[in-house]
């Protein structure tokens, strides 16, 4: 039996957009990842 599960789900960018993801010239900044970090401790600490 398969069951859905009804949530809502939020995806929070942390690299910048033009960082060609997968591609030979693929590159990400240091700061941007620190930053994510960061932002994601925050989001996965919130009391809502």
């Amino acid at each position: 039996m398969i069951t859905a599960l009804i949530i809502t789900i939020v995806i929070v960018p942390i690299i910048k957009m033009d960082n060609n993801q997968h591609h030979p010239d693929e590159n990400s900044r240091i700061g941007n990842m620190s930053h994510g970090i960061k932002t994601c401790m925050v989001i996965l600490t919130m009391r809502i």
